[in-house]
């Protein structure tokens, strides 16, 4: 499975490229431009020659489509299908196998990918949402996410540990750690491009009312969201949440979750203060305490590094 995961890691070619400094940006990399519906990001990936239309979901753990997809283009024919439990907000579902013999992500080509393929319906009727284009991928490269400019960059290669910003510009380094490997799905990996290892996603500190609550770095969640132990770890306890507004969010199951919307003193990201935030607060899986969303991406360019667990928050809009 390792010689599977770096062959694949070298079938990667430049559509474009820049000077690389020694310490700096990697010299190659594609960019994919990003469709923003509402706050959820959306990026065409071509499968076995049929365009996929797929969220961005560095929370996703596994690259999954729809069995309406998977059946476009014949994916889950391919081989045996072998049904799996996924666990995510809103509680379980049952997925299958799915296989594409080829996918294109910018000009890198990727083969013999293995994906989830799930009953679950993404999006509202007339929205077009093919699958998640998850973490067992993305993790491949490392991301320059500019929602704000409707794209994001996979460069091939990483910084070197002494640099201090990807951009030309000032940057804020969040002090990152890899969330624990929960059992998000039941079974072996579906995926054939990387290691038999599921990789990690990133927690990075945030500061609410005062106190560090660590969030997963999201882009498929609309919202930011902490849960009500999180919350009650800074302070605001049930009775407080009990007076809130009440509302809706569907998670993986794409069942109907209540959560309240509550108004906090503070948050503090990477130098950056909010007074008076609302933020969701609900029940997440295992022990993640937060999901930063797409509400705060959508106006902040992050760079994210799944191998060497690096976040940079740009301080200042970057001309390039």
């Amino acid at each position: 499975m390792r010689r599977i995961f770096l062959a694949l890691a070298m079938l990667l070619a430049a559509s474009t490229a820049q000077a690389a400094d020694p310490c700096g940006l990697p010299a190659d990399y594609d960019t994919l431009k990003v469709l923003m519906v509402g706050l959820q990001p959306l990026v065409d990936i071509r499968m076995d020659d049929t365009v996929a239309t797929m969220v961005l979901d560095t929370g996703a753990s596994e690259t999954m489509v729809t069995d309406g997809f998977a059946s476009r283009v014949h994916a889950s024919a391919a081989q045996p299908l072998q049904a799996r439990t996924f666990t995510g907000v809103g509680g379980g579902v049952t997925v299958k196998r799915g296989f594409i013999d080829t996918m294109r992500v910018g000009t890198a080509t990727l083969r013999s990918v293995n994906l989830i393929v799930s009953p679950v319906t993404l999006g509202a009727p007339g929205q077009t949402r093919d699958g998640l284009f998850g973490l067992d991928l993305l993790s491949l490269f490392d991301l320059d996410i500019d929602l704000e400019r409707s794209r994001v960059k996979l460069f091939r290669g990483h910084l070197c540990p002494e640099a201090t910003s990807p951009w030309p510009g000032a940057a804020f380094e969040l002090k990152a750690r890899r969330a624990k490997q929960e059992n998000l799905i039941a079974g072996e990996p579906l995926s054939a491009n990387r290691n038999a290892q599921r990789p990690a996603r990133l927690e990075v500190p945030l500061v609410v009312n005062g106190k560090i609550i660590w969030a997963l770095i999201d882009t498929g969640a609309t919202n930011s969201i902490l849960t009500p132990q999180a919350a009650a770890k800074i302070g605001v306890l049930e009775s407080a949440l009990a007076t809130d507004p009440v509302g809706q969010t569907r998670g993986a199951s794409n069942r109907v979750v209540q959560i309240r919307v509550h108004r906090f003193d503070s948050l503090r990201i990477a130098g950056e203060t909010f007074n008076n935030p609302q933020l969701l607060v609900g029940p997440l899986p295992g022990d993640t305490e937060m999901l930063l969303g797409a509400d705060y991406l959508r106006n902040h360019r992050v760079w994210l590094s799944y191998a060497t667990a690096r976040v940079f928050v740009a301080k200042e809009k970057i001309k390039d």
